[in-house]
């Protein structure tokens, strides 16, 4: 009877370790290169930029003088990543890319959401930051960082000079 007891309370125990696990603690850790102090948990997505509702109208294309890009606002690929599909749109302006705005992103599950909320915002300045689709993937939010590169690559050579 004993062991019977024991087995019982260790898958318990097991049981609550991996509830509690996936949600209260969503594994994301950045690799940032140095830059800042700024937590995850600090890090918010800006209002009005998680839905197409939120994006930019898209403007006439423009070049610039030796600029790596046209100016305008041009939208990436939707690309499946298995949770949801993940869309941006990139803005460019004086020939560099300013801002990326997600059109799409997983969001139909609340540790879907919890990730993504928090690496959203890395992604875009890194995105700003390297003037590429070329980011850092972000563990925990591996799926969405790809696609978050595949749909902004796609962007930005609609943006390409």
């Amino acid at each position: 009877m004993k062991k019977y007891t024991l087995a019982a309370l260790t898958i318990g125990a097991f049981l609550l370790y991996a509830v509690l696990l996936n949600y209260r603690h969503a594994l994301v850790s950045v690799f940032h290169g140095g830059r800042g102090g700024q937590s995850l948990a600090s890090a918010q997505p800006a209002p009005g930029q998680t839905s197409a509702t939120g994006a930019q109208a898209p403007q006439q294309p423009t070049a610039v003088s030796g600029a790596q890009f046209k100016d305008g606002a041009y939208t990436g690929n939707s690309v499946n990543v298995f949770f949801g599909n993940v869309q941006v749109s990139a803005v460019i302006s004086g020939g560099k890319l300013s801002a990326v705005h997600f059109l799409q992103y997983p969001n139909t599950h609340s540790v879907s959401v919890f990730i993504n909320q928090q690496a959203m915002p890395y992604l875009k300045s890194e995105a700003i930051q390297a003037q590429s689709a070329n980011v850092n993937i972000i563990s925990g939010a591996t799926l969405t960082s790809e696609g978050f590169q595949a749909s902004l690559a796609s962007a930005l050579n609609q943006a390409k000079n």
